[in-house]
């Protein structure tokens, strides 16, 4: 059978609903493993180390453990500031005087807390779902 000129053949049409199926494929998995996550979280998953803010201005890590307690687990990194600055104003750098709650991410489906302490010299930033 010959195609007209200026016609598209068959061939286009599968590789677009290959195409298309293959992206449906992957968001239908990628949905069941987030509604997995959301549903299936125990109160012993702690968040990735991704999920922790950007450490500035010359500022140490001090310890980075996982605790838990009875309301669940989480990520602690113990921060020593830079010299001549104050834990309080290392906080506030970093974002983490209050705490907040941050969306989720692609690779990481579940909303974290994020807040921190001051205990003496040192700056306490916890993340936890």
């Amino acid at each position: 059978m010959a195609m007209r000129p200026g016609t598209r053949g068959p061939g286009r049409l599968y590789w677009a609903s290959g195409v298309l199926g293959t992206l449906a494929v992957l968001a239908l998995a990628y949905a069941v493993w987030a509604g997995y996550l959301a549903l299936m979280a125990s109160q012993g998953s702690v968040p990735p180390r991704s999920r922790i803010p950007v450490i500035t201005s010359g500022a140490q890590i001090a310890s980075d453990t996982k605790e838990c307690a009875s309301g669940g687990c989480w990520r602690q990194i113990v921060l020593t500031p830079a010299p001549g600055q104050s834990p309080h104003d290392l906080a506030v750098e970093m974002g983490v005087a209050d705490a907040k709650r941050y969306p989720w991410l692609l690779l990481d489906p579940h909303s974290v807390e994020v807040g921190s302490q001051i205990n003496g010299d040192e700056l306490s930033i916890y993340v936890q779902y």
